[in-house]
């Protein structure tokens, strides 16, 4: 997570240089997100979703994001068992999830299509994604002095790189109105999955938001 952490840093030391010395646009957008990796129950998040766009040209295509999944809570169940002969030997607890994520990443856009009334579909690709995804489960319902849960799932910190594409539609007169569909594979890294139940997130989002164009600073 250190490694992680630097390289994060990095990419964003980069972000702030290149932005004083070229015309830009930043994205702003939200929606929906649900995770397609689970083999059960499925994460769903709003997202928050900042495009940057770098360059001196309108069509320079390099392309940088940030990505964050506000988590809802995920509901799951579980079971805590006594010694205490004067109490049932089970009990059957609610569980409560949230499961967030943010990601930094790097990529170029590719236009595909335009139409007479400047409305643009482009194909964002990020090759290199780094994700940070948290985990935080509360169990409720149960007598913590008397019972203990068997196999529970834990709090739990992990991330890794991931790559991720996204068609984006540019609307309205001067194309300052956006939709997004974007996905995110799950992390590379082996050993994230979450222990017991869950595997790394990956967001398949829909989000709506505007465009914010940026003259050079001098």
């Amino acid at each position: 997570m250190r490694i992680l952490r630097i390289l994060s840093f990095h990419i964003i030391f980069i972000f702030s240089s290149v932005a004083t010395n070229a015309q830009s646009f930043l994205s702003f957008s939200t929606g929906i997100s649900t995770d397609v990796n689970q083999n059960h129950n499925s994460f769903y998040h709003v997202p928050i979703s900042i495009q940057w766009k770098p360059g001196n040209r309108p069509n320079s295509p390099f392309l940088f994001g940030l990505d964050y999944g506000i988590p809802l809570i995920t509901k799951g169940s579980g079971d805590a068992y006594t010694l205490n002969p004067q109490l049932p030997e089970k009990v059957s607890l609610t569980e409560d999830i949230r499961a967030s994520i943010f990601t930094i990443s790097v990529g170029f856009q590719i236009h595909l299509i335009s139409n007479k009334k400047n409305n643009t579909l482009y194909l964002d690709l990020f090759p290199l994604a780094i994700s940070s995804q948290r985990y935080k489960v509360t169990y409720k319902n149960y007598d913590k002095e008397n019972y203990e849960v068997m196999n529970p799932d834990l709090n739990r910190e992990t991330g890794g790189l991931a790559m991720a594409m996204a068609f984006v539609y540019y609307f309205a007169k001067k194309q300052d109105m956006m939709a997004m569909i974007r996905i995110q594979s799950p992390t590379t890294i082996s050993n994230n999955d979450y222990p017991h139940a869950f595997k790394s997130i990956a967001p398949l989002q829909l989000t709506f938001g505007y465009n914010f164009f940026y003259k050079k600073i001098k």
